[in-house]
């Protein structure tokens, strides 16, 4: 699906439900065996360890892994503490 945003006829927005893109990912990740946790607010990173603390409504979890990604918007407090520990900006 695409929405016109100028004048010309090739100026357009690619763009997809996020309902649908939501549908799609979490089918993926289900049937690639994938642990979906909701409601986990990260909290700090520990890079050397790969140990990721987040807190919940009633706990602080921890879960190791490889990767960590960060998909917490414009605001994004993944980003934040990678560039406190790598330098960036």
């Amino acid at each position: 699906m695409y929405l016109p945003y100028g004048t010309f006829e090739h100026e357009v927005s690619y763009c997809i439900s996020r309902h649908k893109l939501n549908e799609v990912l979490l089918s993926i990740a289900e049937s690639n065996n994938v642990d979906l946790y909701f409601r986990h607010n990260f909290e700090e990173a520990d890079f050397e360890k790969n140990i990721y603390t987040f807190v919940t409504d009633e706990d602080t979890v921890q879960f190791s892994g490889t990767y960590l990604y960060g998909a917490d918007g414009a605001n994004s407090k993944v980003r934040d503490v990678i560039n406190r520990e790598t330098g960036g900006s």
